[in-house]
């Protein structure tokens, strides 16, 4: 290559040449012939050299020419000191472009020239602060150790930069740390911890502002495997702590939405030093946090019986903040039961945990529960219900058991005014008991109710309010086996009135009958001798039903039960392959008298004895009583809303009652 007007040869061959030395001597005559020119104000001859060394050496194929290149625009900005402005937006982008080279000797010089380039610079350079941050944050996880070197004193410089600077764009900038913040290479990971940390330390910078958009990413760094990354991000998070408890403007809820998550993270440290900062929030803004107090229960409950000795002594710090937490209820628990609307599922789990832990003393679990129901009212509680009421339901029995939820729940609409409301919610309670597997210990408990005290006693506290639903009081019957009580409950029709809601109850216990949860009862109708109360049920159902699907669907079931030939087995059902079973038109008619008197005897005598065993442990007297009377007021209080021109349902209990 020769030399021409811009460039002396000897200037020419030194820059390419394969000897460091002579590239360097070749640089300092640039610096010194860019120095006179710009003295002199010849400022075209000054750009037609940066042009030459852009084009014939910074992007040269040989190695030894960008090299040389790169050496030679260091010393064109240096030798144009503070003229320089006007220049380097065409010296800066090929040396930033070197910082790609597949020569990691390149990289080295790149780093090299940029750092001169910067250090006559100085405030100019900001114009490409985000570019030679981009580069550095590629570079300080080079292959080679002499270039990661490089980038670590030009990262020095830039930094000091910025810190006397007031040019830099926090508003563009931090999105891009807080991408790169999800980085898992430890070295990229130390140059991003280092930026925050001297960022944090500029008094004129106010990074709190940009914490939300930070914190997740810090928080994720505690888990690294380097202890070193974990102790940096550590003082740097405990650093941001410290500012914020002494400033008075932080947006905690933002914050708390974050730590939240953290605190249920699976590493020890990052959920700990969560729950720290949730501890702190709450001793530094309880008025600011109270919206937040329910997510933030259900991140420090769960931790509350963690075997951890650091993270049980916050705990204990938590748990004296949870006390000054439930003095809050008023406010809490609406935020808890707004949030059982929301779209999310998961939400809706986690503040349900959150009312379970609320629900587990008293006197707040009763309110818990009436609160609960209260959300179930009107035409927008119907429609929560009908969304959400299974889920509800079951995840509180499952969490603060099955027995200690219904029965409270009876006992409240027990005392419910409104029937109509009382009569929907029951009949949503009843589908869940009767089929959700969270229960099933119920129903084990409510199938000893004629023989065990604890069944009988579940058995009294679910009926009363069982009593507002027909469809109900009969499947809570024939869960507990009370057959005989069933048949009066049936027969009691014969003188309470008997509405369209009556029939369509018992319309929907038909469709139950042939679920899997009464198989045993099916089974049972093979064994009348020993189930007489149960056949006169199920036919007594039969007779209240106009003949429509369900009365189809019962007829058919009991047409195919064999009653008279079951009844002349002796002892029950027996091994039915190994008996031959004669047809009633096969008997004579003595035979067929003597069978139908043997038949009634057994049937009078097992409907003794099941009587006597029923009334030592449960009035069914009395239950009776109690149930006329309550559907008599379901009576009258529809006839008085007939009368008063209401539609049926504008509270929102069509929709309740489409639950089922």
């Amino acid at each position: 290559m020769g030399g021409d007007g811009e460039l002396p040869h000897s200037v020419v061959r030194g820059i390419g040449d394969k000897l460091y030395e002579k590239r360097k001597c070749a640089a300092l005559e640039v610096e010194q012939l860019v120095k006179s020119l710009a003295a002199a104000g010849n400022t075209k001859r000054v750009g037609q050299i940066i042009d030459k060394l852009i084009e014939d050496f910074a992007f040269s194929p040989q190695a030894n020419y960008r090299k040389g290149g790169l050496l030679c625009l260091a010393a064109t900005a240096v030798g144009l000191a503070n003229k320089n402005q006007e220049f380097l937006q065409r010296i800066v982008p090929p040396v930033l472009n070197s910082f790609t080279d597949q020569d990691s000797r390149v990289r080295y010089y790149a780093c090299e020239a940029l750092y001169n380039i910067a250090k006559v610079a100085r405030e100019g350079f900001m114009m490409f602060f985000h570019d030679v941050f981009d580069a550095l944050f590629r570079l300080c996880a080079d292959s080679e150790a002499n270039v990661q070197n490089a980038a670590q004193f030009l990262d020095n410089l830039v930094k000091d930069i910025v810190t006397a600077s007031y040019a830099l764009d926090l508003d563009e900038f931090i999105p891009k740390l807080r991408e790169y913040l999800t980085v898992v290479n430890p070295y990229k990971r130390q140059f991003l911890i280092s930026w925050i940390s001297v960022l944090a330390s500029v008094p004129d910078i106010d990074m709190l502002q940009y914490l939300p958009e930070l914190l997740e990413g810090l928080m994720g760094m505690l888990s690294d495997t380097n202890r070193e990354i974990r102790q940096a991000t550590g003082k740097a998070l405990q650093e941001f702590l410290l500012e914020i408890q002494s400033s008075p403007n932080v947006e905690y809820g933002e914050l708390a939405d974050i730590l939240v998550k953290e605190a249920q993270s699976a590493d020890e440290v990052t959920r700990m030093t969560a729950l720290r900062w949730l501890r702190a929030f709450v001793i530094q803004a309880k008025d600011q946090l109270m919206p937040y107090y329910a997510i933030i229960l259900a991140a420090v409950l769960p931790n509350v019986s963690h075997n951890n000795q650091d993270i049980c002594q916050v705990r204990a710090l938590l748990i004296r903040s949870r006390q000054q937490v439930l003095g809050h209820l008023e406010v809490l628990l609406p935020a808890l039961f707004d949030a059982l609307s929301g779209p999310s599922d998961r939400v809706v789990l986690e503040a349900l945990s959150v009312q379970a832990t609320i629900a587990e003393e008293q006197p707040q679990f009763g309110q818990v529960m009436q609160q609960l129901l209260e959300r179930f009212r009107g035409p927008l509680g119907g429609r929560l219900l009908q969304r959400r009421g299974s889920l509800i339901l079951r995840k509180l029995s499952l969490l603060l058991g099955p027995q200690k939820v219904f029965c409270a729940l009876a006992d409240i609409l027990n005392q419910e005014r409104d029937l109509r409301f009382a009569s929907a919610m029951v009949q949503a309670l009843n589908v869940i008991l009767l089929t959700a597997p969270e229960v099933k210990a119920l129903r084990s408990l409510l199938a000893q109710a004629t023989a065990a005290e604890a069944g009988a006693d579940l058995f009294h506290s679910l009926y009363s309010s069982w009593s507002h639903s027909a469809g109900a009081v009969l499947s809570l019957c024939f869960l507990a086996g009370a057959y005989s009580h069933a048949c009066d409950v049936i027969t009691a029709y014969s003188h309470l009135p008997m509405g369209v809601e009556v029939l369509v109850q018992i319309d929907r216990l038909v469709q139950l009958l042939e679920t899997p949860i009464f198989t045993y009862l099916r089974l049972q109708l093979l064994q009348p001798a020993r189930y007489p109360d149960l056949i006169r049920c199920m036919y007594g159902l039969l007779m209240l039903l106009p003949q429509s699907d369900a009365f189809k669907t019962l007829h058919a079931r009991l047409h195919s039960v064999p009653t008279m030939a079951l009844l002349k087995l002796e002892g029950g059902l027996g091994p039915l392959q190994d008996i031959d079973l004669p047809s009633q038109g096969s008997l004579s008619p003595n035979k067929r008298s003597k069978a139908s008197r043997q038949a009634s005897q057994l049937s009078d005598a097992a409907s003794k004895d099941s009587a006597r065993s029923h009334a030592q442990l449960v009035d069914f007297e009395q239950l009776l009583q109690k149930f006329k009377e309550r559907q008599e007021a379901h009576s009258a209080e529809e006839e008085r809303r007939q009368a008063s021109g209401n539609t049926p349902g504008g509270d929102g209990s069509e929709l309740l009652s489409s639950t089922l």
